[in-house]
Order: structure tokens, then C-alpha cells, then sequence
């Protein structure tokens, strides 16, 4: 059982530094979280000095190591320590850390509108060069899909991983703010939120399940949404129409049964986690006087705590999103691969309008399907007006689709000129 956690646990953040590594910026993005951090670090803790100055009009009451590093640095620098002078650094030091977390989400959002426009470039691209057989294959509904949905939530998966690791620091660094000055704090900390961590792990998997089944069902929808306009006249002269739209109806309820769920998790997620933070801020509030906490440090420690929780809340918010965006990113790198793996091969020879095409002994049949010619043979003059005349289904279209090169013959020789 522990290997297969540890296992899964490892598939997981395979998959999430692999999206972060191919996100544009990604080294921007984590070194300014870094030094956001380690702002955070060294400007929250001023703050115990700063509230002893407030009580006894001086920080001698504060025999932190943190106040012995701050009035050296302080003194080195060839300025006495007073309130407002520690006042300003701390606020100067906490102000900058969050304007470099405003920068990262930034440089983070706008590189996921740049891997949108970038799928988007790569389905068009890859399209207009995949051979014909798959095209006609292919679904309409699922291309549109693709192109119009697809595009970004592949997009948006990278962001939620770079905010995952955003979120990670900022939480990273408030655990080791909490780390020096309660070390008991630290430890009731981590087991709560190791707690937390495994019930969030565990619901985030129930909601990359449910987004998977919303996400093919989706493509159910835009397949029928295509099939209809395509074959409107058909719909709108049958009997068929009602029959066609309770079905299409069954699968928009369908996504809206499932979606329902995704968001009902999603808000209980976010509930339960503010909970029991909360909770656990009111227990510190509660046993102050056992865990040793002076009146400035369990100032500092509801302070952190209370930026500590909407970042633990944010941190498992983007791996939820991440798991909804999952499905989707897989769906597009699924077809982006099979629109690798079908791509047409060019020659290099340039055919000229003025020589004839030869067909000789050719035959071709679909993959699924029954021979649609037979060992045909023909020659067509350049500059001349052709026909195929033949009933439904003879094979018109798939001769004219031979000629053009979008078909290749199963047997026999197709000659362009001397090609």
C-alpha cells in the first residue's frame, strides 16, 4: 500500500515538473518566489521587536536571536535601533516580498496566455499537414473542441503547476518563520496539516476523475453540436430531430450533473481547509501558556498563521485546479502526438500542369471497409476536361482524391508525368 502512495506520489510530481520545466520563464518565475521568500523570512519576525517597542518603549524585552541579528546589522550599518526605524525596515522588507509575488503571478499568467496561442499555432500547423485519410477520420467536434477549450485548459495547467510552486515557497517560508520561534507551534503545524494534505490529496484524485468524464462527455457535445449544423437540412426535413436532441440533451445534463460535483468538492475543499485553520489559530490562542508564547511572539505566530493559511488554502486550490486541467492537458498532447504520427510525407519533385497522369493497375480501400477500386487503369491528358461518372458510393471522390495525392493506392502505380 505505501509503495503504491509512494509510488503514485512520485507519477505526480513527475508530471508537475514537467509541466513547470516547459513553461516559458519558469527560472524568472521561481527565483523571484525565492527571494519573496526569503524578504518574508527576514521581515515578519521585526515585527516581535517592533510590538515590544509598543509596550515598553523599548526592544530590550526581546532577547530573540532574530533582535540580536537585526541590531547588529543594524549597528553595522552605523544606525541605533528605535521603533520606527525597525518599523520602516520591516515594512520595507514585507512590502517587497509581496510585490515580487505580484511580479511572479505575472510573468506566470502571462506565460500561460502564451502556451494557449502556442497549442492553438501547433493543432493549425500540425493540421494542415496530417495525411487525408486521417483527417476524414477525424471528428469535426473534437477539433473545435481542441482549438477553442482545450487550448487554454492546457495552458492554464501549466499555471496552476507554477502556482503549486508558488504557493509552495510562500508556505515554505511562513513554516520556517513559525520554525524559530515555536518549535512546539511547528510541530502541531505540520501534523495538522499533514492531515489536511492527505484529505486534499485524496479529494483532489475523486476530482481528476470527474474532470476526465466531463471533459470526454464535453466532446460528446461538440461532435453533436458539429454533426447538427453539418447536417441541418437532414434534421430539418426527418422525423430524426427529436430522437437526435434527447440524445444531445443527455449529455449537456450529463456535463452539468458532473460539473455540479467538480464544484461541490472544489467549495468543500476550500471550507474545511479555512475551518480548520481557523480552528487551529483559536487553539494556539487557547494554550498560549503552555506552548511558552509571550504576548509579541503569539502576535507574530496569529499573524503568520493567518497569512499561512490562505496560501495553504491557495496551495491545494491550484493542485486541485491542476488535477481538473490534467485530463484536458493529456487530451491535447494526444492529439498534437497523433497528428505527429499521421503527418503526410512530401517528395521533392515538383509536378508540372502540362504532363499527364497515368493510372496503372490501381486499387484502394479504406482501412475499415471493402475495396473501392479495383485495378483501374487511365490516363488523363494535361489541359483536358475530365468526368467520372457512377453511382453513389463507385468511387468518384476517392479517384479524384487519388489524383490529388490525399490517398495513396493500396497496389498499382499512380504517374505524374515522369514522377
Amino acid at each position: 500500500m505505501n509503495t503504491l502512495i509512494i509510488s503514485d506520489l512520485h507519477r505526480k510530481l513527475k508530471y508537475i515538473s514537467q509541466l513547470i520545466i516547459k513553461t516559458p520563464n519558469f527560472g524568472w518565475i521561481i527565483s523571484l518566489q525565492v527571494l519573496s521568500g526569503f524578504l518574508t523570512v527576514a521581515g515578519i519576525p521585526m515585527l516581535i521587536p517592533v510590538l515590544e517597542y509598543t509596550r515598553t518603549d523599548s526592544a530590550t524585552g526581546d532577547k530573540s536571536v532574530t533582535m540580536d541579528l537585526f541590531s547588529k546589522i543594524l549597528k553595522t550599518l552605523g544606525v541605533e535601533p528605535s521603533f520606527y526605524k525597525l518599523l520602516f525596515l520591516a515594512s520595507l522588507l514585507i512590502i517587497s516580498s509581496q510585490i515580487l509575488v505580484f511580479l511572479s503571478s505575472i510573468v506566470a499568467n502571462f506565460a500561460q496566455q502564451r502556451l494557449s496561442m502556442e497549442y492553438r499555432k501547433r493543432i493549425f500547423r500540425s493540421y494542415s499537414v496530417v495525411n487525408w485519410l486521417w483527417v476524414t477520420t477525424d471528428k469535426s467536434g473534437e477539433m473545435n473542441h481542441a482549438i477553442l477549450r482545450e487550448a487554454d485548459g492546457a495552458g492554464v495547467a501549466h499555471l496552476n503547476a507554477q502556482r503549486i510552486v508558488i504557493y509552495l515557497i510562500q508556505v515554505t517560508a511562513f513554516m520556517f518563520i513559525v520554525i524559530r520561534l515555536s518549535f512546539s507551534v511547528t510541530i502541531l503545524a505540520f501534523a495538522l496539516y499533514g492531515i489536511l494534505f492527505l484529505i486534499n490529496s485524496r479529494n483532489s484524485s475523486h476530482v481528476r476523475k470527474l474532470s476526465t468524464k466531463f471533459n470526454e462527455t464535453y466532446k460528446s457535445v461538440a461532435n453533436a453540436t458539429v454533426n447538427l449544423l453539418q447536417n441541418k437540412k437532414f434534421f430539418k426535413s426527418s422525423m430524426l430531430l427529436d430522437a437526435f436532441l434527447t440524445k444531445v440533451f443527455c449529455s449537456v445534463d450529463e456535463t452539468v450533473r458532473v460539473k455540479k460535483l467538480i464544484i461541490l468538492r472544489e467549495e468543500l475543499q476550500s471550507l474545511w481547509t479555512f475551518v480548520t485553520t481557523f480552528g487551529f489559530i483559536v487553539l494556539l490562542m487557547g494554550l498560549r501558556g503552555v506552548l511558552g508564547l509571550g504576548f509579541s511572539e503569539l502576535l507574530v505566530v496569529l499573524l503568520v498563521f493567518m497569512r499561512l493559511g490562505p496560501h495553504f488554502n491557495s496551495l491545494f486550490t491550484a493542485y486541485l485546479a491542476l488535477n481538473t486541467q490534467v485530463p484536458i492537458h493529456r487530451s491535447i498532447e494526444k492529439r498534437l502526438s497523433n497528428l505527429k504520427q499521421n503527418k503526410e510525407i512530401y517528395g521533392n519533385e515538383i509536378f508540372h500542369y502540362d504532363r499527364p497522369i497515368k493510372f496503372n493497375d490501381v486499387s484502394f480501400r479504406y482501412p475499415e471497409g471493402k475495396n473501392v477500386i479495383n485495378e483501374i487503369s487511365l490516363d488523363i491528358e494535361p489541359l483536358q476536361s475530365v468526368a467520372f461518372v457512377g453511382s453513389s458510393g463507385a468511387g468518384k471522390s476517392t479517384i479524384l482524391d487519388l489524383i490529388l495525392g490525399l490517398l495513396k493506392p493500396g497496389s498499382g502505380k499512380i504517374y505524374y508525368g515522369d514522377i
